[in-house]
């Protein structure tokens, strides 16, 4: 439908889990997934930017302040000692109420298919539910991040346009 106020750019593919919905998987064997600080900028990243095909220097100004930021929690996945996986989770209370908005999960080109992307979002999610969130949001990609999404419990939602020049 052509809306007036502004122009549309894109549609997000909105999926959303409930706290009782949510099934975790598994740390795979060799995995360990923790919290990222400060110290981790370099890390993150880098596999940031080799996951989204994006120039460090241009997304390091994203990444630095939430590394340690009230309310947000970084993820950073080792394998075999190896980062290999990053994403973020922002908790809010808004009017929605307690929830979770996972982003941003990164997997190194050589850990792909290995459980890294569920690995961090299933980690993310449980701290989020933990910390008092009701359900999780986020927007997949792409197909293969939302069959990643559904193994957790996440459903589909009707999408979000974004619309610029309002």
């Amino acid at each position: 439908m052509p809306w007036r106020h502004g122009r549309r750019v894109k549609s997000l593919r909105l999926m959303a889990a409930e706290g009782d919905a949510f099934a975790p998987v598994p740390i795979p064997r060799g995995m360990a997934v923790r919290a990222a600080g400060p110290d981790d900028l370099e890390t993150v990243l880098a596999i940031d930017a080799e996951a989204f095909h994006e120039d460090p220097d241009e997304e390091r100004g994203w990444i630095a302040p939430r590394l340690g930021a009230r309310g947000i929690t970084t993820a950073l996945a080792t394998l075999d000692g190896d980062p290999v996986g990053t994403g973020l989770a922002i908790r809010t209370d808004g009017r929605a109420g307690p929830a979770l908005y996972v982003a941003g999960v990164a997997v190194t080109g050589a850990a792909r298919r290995r459980g890294v992307g569920a690995a961090v979002s299933s980690w993310l999610v449980a701290g989020g539910l933990d910390a008092g969130a009701r359900f999780g949001h986020l927007h997949a990609d792409n197909d293969p991040a939302a069959r990643v999404y559904a193994r957790l419990g996440f459903t589909e939602a009707p999408a979000l346009d974004v619309y610029v020049d309002l």
